[in-house]
Formats: C-alpha cells, sequence, structure tokens
C-alpha cells in the first residue's frame, strides 16, 4: 500500500536518515559518551533565549516553506504534489483531505498521532524552538547568529541505542528572530535505511547532519479554520497512522 510522506520533511525522520548528506555509516557497535558542555556567558545566553521567545510570540509564521502557523494551536500544511494531504491541525485534533479536495470530498477528523505532531503539529512546529530555550552552552558567532550544544541520551535520538549524542545547533537570526536551525548529531547511535518492500535496514552511524528547519512570514499567515463538522468523516486509527482511502484505495497511510 502506498504510503505518502513530504519530501520536504524528510529530515525530521529518523528512519529515512540516508536520504540526508551527512551520513558516516559503520557497522560496529560503539558506545559513545561526552563530558557537559560548557555554559555559555550569562549574558549571551539571556540574549539567546529572548529571540527564542520572541519568535515563539509571533502570531504567525510558514515552517519549511509549506507549514503555515498561527498561534496558539493552528497548522496548515498543503503540499503542492500529486497525492499529497491536506492537513489541518488545531489543539489535539487532525483534519485530512488524502488529495487535493473537491466539492464532494469529506474531510477525515481524528486524534492527533504522534507521527502527524511530529510533522505536522506542536512537536514537529514548535518543538525545535521550545528545546531551545533552556539551552546553557551557547555561543555567539557572527552579528546574530548562535550555536548551542548540548548532550542527550542516544536513546532521544534513537530508541534502544545505547550511550549518549552531542547536538549541535547552528541557530540564524534575522531580525532578531529565529530564521534556521541546523542540527548536527555526533555519537554512535542507530539509524534505519529503508529498503524494497517495506523493510529497514539497521545501520550505526557515527554523525549526521539535518536539512535546515526554516521559520520565516512571521505575522503574515492569512487566518485559516478547520472545515464544519458537516464536512468531515470519522478517521480511525491503524497503529499510529490513519485508516482512510486515497485514489480508492484503503489502508493505512503515513499521515
Amino acid at each position: 500500500m502506498r504510503r505518502w510522506i513530504p519530501k520536504s520533511l524528510l529530515a525530521v525522520m529518523t528512519v529515512l536518515a540516508l536520504a540526508t548528506v551527512g551520513l558516516s555509516l559503520h557497522t560496529s557497535e560503539r558506545i559513545s559518551y561526552f563530558s557537559t558542555p560548557a555554559p555559555g556567558n550569562r549574558a549571551v545566553v539571556r540574549i539567546f533565549r529572548t529571540v527564542v521567545q520572541r519568535t515563539l510570540d509571533e502570531p504567525s509564521f510558514i515552517f519549511e516553506g509549506i507549514i503555515g502557523y498561527r498561534a496558539p494551536d493552528r497548522f496548515h500544511f498543503h503540499f503542492q504534489g500529486y497525492g499529497a494531504p491536506n492537513v489541518i491541525v488545531v489543539g489535539s485534533e487532525v483534519y485530512i483531505a488524502p488529495s487535493a479536495p473537491d466539492l464532494s470530498q469529506k474531510w477525515g477528523r481524528g486524534p492527533l498521532t504522534r507521527f502527524a505532531d511530529d510533522i505536522y503539529g506542536p512537536q514537529g512546529v514548535l518543538g525545535p524552538l521550545q528545546r531551545l530555550l533552556t539551552a546553557e552552552s551557547v555561543v555567539r558567532f557572527g552579528d546574530d547568529n548562535f550555536k548551542v550544544t548540548t548532550v542527550v541520551g542516544a536513546n532521544v535520538v534513537s530508541p534502544g541505542s545505547p550511550g549518549q549524542v552531542r547536538l549541535t545547533y547552528t541557530v540564524y537570526v534575522t531580525d532578531d528572530l529565529v530564521s534556521s536551525i541546523v542540527t548536527n548529531e555526533q555519537g554512535w547511535f542507530s539509524v534505519g535505511a529503508p529498503q524494497a518492500k517495506g523493510h529497514i535496514r539497521w545501520e550505526r552511524v557515527s554523525k549526521f547532519r539535518f536539512a535546515p528547519q526554516t521559520y520565516g512570514s512571521f505575522g503574515a499567515v492569512p487566518a485559516f479554520s478547520p472545515p464544519p463538522l458537516s464536512r468531515t468523516v470519522p478517521l480511525t486509527l491503524c497503529g499510529g497512522d490513519y485508516r482512510t482511502t486515497v485514489d480508492g484505495f484503503s489502508g493505512c497511510f503515513a499521515y
């Protein structure tokens, strides 16, 4: 069964890690540990946190160029591509039109799953900024940009992986607002390489570089609302996915 996943957001999915540049694959079972990063200058840390909070306080913005956010809890994803869903998240509910909606089509309505949250919802859009609010090891470079370093359990980035991973965030700032975040991971952990027929081959990696996560069009996202109840049908869950119909085929789709 076809499972559609937005190409521009593949960098946030560990199971598709090989699609992102910067991988160094190994087969050994090495485990990495790191010392606690040195704290940054307190004044620099305060400035950095102020910039991040100011970004989160914006009434609206565009994430990754394709997800519109309007405070406090509305997200609209509409990717221009064949079979791409139209997705609206409001609070803990998600609305999905499996393809470009027409006058006869109804939206699916259901609970926000963890997968959908990580892609279209608060975790995927606001989470990268919220996690930076507690940063301690912050240094400034250039006129407005910052580098942030932290150490987390390897299981945080790859469930089941032992040891630790060091994360380095390069945070670019434009007009006192975060414009992009580039994340580099260093340390030994496991990632899944997609294979034929839906199989995954697990590999050990020593480093990983995410594609930039971008923020822009601050305060310029038009208002949007979920479809009325009369235009919706219930979504049922199958695992962490939604059961719906796409192009006449019914099944579990990773929306």
